[in-house]
């Protein structure tokens, strides 16, 4: 039964954000460019790695060495 409950409320609440993350996503495509979202592997609960998934807020600029530069320098104006 719980599963049916987070199955319903998660498609009630996905439809019910979908013109926001549309309006984000589009935001992000006109600032920054594609590829919009980005994942990431993290440790969960009892060390258990998951995937999150995260609107892309940063440019991947570079400097000569291909590394990266500071965050400060890469995070857009709605990061």
């Amino acid at each position: 039964m719980k599963k049916f409950f987070d199955v319903t409320v998660s498609i009630f609440l996905l439809v019910i954000l979908l013109p926001v993350m549309l309006v984000i996503s589009a935001t992000i495509l006109f600032k920054i460019g594609s590829t919009i979202v980005f994942s990431q592997e993290r440790p969960g609960y009892k060390e258990k790695i998951f995937t999150i998934y995260k609107f892309r807020t940063m440019k991947n600029i570079t400097n000569e060495d291909s590394n990266l530069l500071d965050d400060e320098l890469r995070i857009t104006s709605f990061g």
